[in-house]
Formats: structure tokens, sequence, C-alpha cells
């Protein structure tokens, strides 16, 4: 727990120290955007960990595979709309003063969609009482990124932090994925799903890095991404059972 929370504030704390407050509360609000997917994605998994557990203890490891699919390409749907429109939130929610954090937010929505995905392999983890893995591992991450925080931050300026955080998850997702398949030999998610979902994110935090200033181009990929996004989702489900549905929420 304690390695968590060094692993999630550090940042902030050794910007904070080594170039001053300002920088740190630039730094500080770009982890406000991330919160939209954030909540989003915690009160999503809330229910499905519950969901999982009771499949998973049952064997129906083919039916974990289908529906972590689903949720897994969801998630990263969502992230990649909201790295699309990230430059338009934060001068809705800071104004101009915090235009520039930006560079910073787009990495970190990318380093939290890996802590997003993370969930799913430590799941077989905590099934299995595996949870040491999860303390090592986290520990060993707080280390890498006060290192790499240290040397970059005093190179490249604030903005590193958001890069070096990034790496730091991408080693931590690929540990516990590795571990989760060392424990439990059956494929239970796919590693299509993650890979899709990845490169979407990723691609679309790219191109917002790149058209930052471009606004219409992006919101334009964002809407096109949504109607193909509507499009399968009714293909696939039917007008008439989305409709019911929606009455019954």
């Amino acid at each position: 727990g304690i390695s968590q929370v060094i692993l999630s504030s550090f940042d902030r704390i050794m910007i904070n120290i080594m170039i001053g407050t300002i920088e740190a509360g630039i730094y500080s609000f770009a982890y406000n955007i991330f919160m939209i997917i954030q909540v989003t994605a915690d009160s999503i998994l809330v229910v499905w960990d519950t969901w999982f557990y009771e499949q998973y203890s049952k064997q129906k490891y083919e039916l974990i595979k289908k529906y972590s699919t689903y949720l897994i390409v969801a998630l990263a749907i969502v992230s990649s709309l909201v790295l699309f429109i990230t430059p338009e939130l934060i001068y809705i929610l800071g104004g101009e003063k915090y235009r520039s954090s930006v560079y910073c937010a787009i990495p970190i929505i990318l380093g939290g969609f890996l802590t997003i995905l993370y969930n799913f392999p430590a799941e077989i983890e905590y099934f299995h009482a595996k949870t040491k893995n999860i303390a090592i591992a986290t520990i060993f991450a707080a280390i890498i990124n006060i290192l790499l925080n240290y040397i970059f931050i005093r190179k490249y300026g604030y903005i590193a932090a958001a890069y070096t955080t990034l790496v730091t998850y991408i080693f931590y997702f690929i540990f516990h994925y590795i571990v989760a398949q060392r424990i439990q030999k059956e494929k239970v998610f796919t590693n299509n799903a993650f890979l899709v979902g990845g490169l979407l994110v990723f691609a679309a935090g790219m191109l917002t890095l790149f058209l930052v200033k471009v606004w219409l181009m992006r919101w334009f990929m964002a809407g096109i991404e949504l109607l193909i996004c509507i499009v399968i989702v009714v293909r696939n489900l039917g007008l008439k059972n989305i409709c019911v549905f929606i009455k019954r929420l």
C-alpha cells in the first residue's frame, strides 16, 4: 500500500523539490484529466471483479475471455475519446494558465490506462492469494520510478516525470501479466484484447500530441471513432434490444 502511494504521488513530490511548486501544480492538474477515466473504470471494475471471481471459480474461462475482451476494448475507446479532447478539457477546467499541462496529461493517461489493464491479470493473483507478487512488483516499480525521475526531471524538466511514469507502468503491467500466465496456465484473457486496446489508446495519444493545436481534426477523429462504435454495437446487439435496455435503465 505504501509503495503504491509512492508510485502514484512521488512524481509531484520530486517535481516540487527539484523544480518548484508551480510546475508541481501544473503536473498535478494533469492528473485530474485522467481521473475522468479512472472514476469510470473503477465503477465498472467493482462490478466486474465480483462477476470475474464467480466465473473463475467455476472455471468458465471462455466466458471470461469473451467479456473481458469487450470490457478492455470499451475502456480503451473511452480512454482514446478522452485523449482526443484533452486539450479542450484542460482549457475548460483550468483555463489558459494550465494549457501546458496537456503535454503531461497525455502520457499520464497512457500510463493510467495500463494501471487499469493491470487489474485484469492482478485478479488472478488475488484469487490465488499471490499478493506477495503485487507487493514486490509495486516496490520495484516505485524504486525504478524514483530513479528515473531523479535522472530525467533534472535533465528535461517536469514533463519528463509523466514519461518516466509511463515507462514504469509498462513494466508494471508486463510483470503482472507474466506472473498471471504462470499461475494460470490456461488462458483467461485474450492477448489481442490487450494489444488492440493498448494500440488504440497509444495511437490516440500520439495523434493528440501531434495535433494539440488542430482541434477540428482531433474532434473529427473522435466523432468517427464514436460513430464506428455505435454501428458495431447496433449490428451486434440490434436496435430493438438496445432500446429495451435503455428503457430498463
